[in-house]
């Protein structure tokens, strides 16, 4: 018996959710590595400008989220960049 693949459209859809995954990741600790440099709070500011500026919504559907994105939302990016700042950085 063969096993069950899913359909071809899916393929990309699945290649397109593991690589914003990654880069998600990798965004984060960009983020971590500015406010290791005291950069945290110039970081954190220039999110929140850019984000009014575009008119970005500050909280996004977490599954539409990860699957179409390849940055995290805003939120997940402040709480990660204020984990670092108190010392507890959550991706370890």
């Amino acid at each position: 018996s063969h096993a069950r693949r899913p359909p071809l459209s899916a393929r990309p859809q699945a290649a397109r959710a593991a690589l914003n995954l990654a880069s998600r990741r990798f965004e984060l600790d960009a983020d971590a590595f500015a406010v290791a440099r005291g950069c945290g709070p110039a970081l954190r500011a220039a999110l929140l400008h850019l984000a009014d500026r575009n008119k970005e919504a500050l909280s996004a559907d977490p599954l539409h989220s990860a699957a179409r994105e390849p940055r995290p939302p805003l939120v997940e990016r402040l709480a990660a960049i204020d984990a670092v700042l108190r010392g507890h950085d959550k991706r370890d």
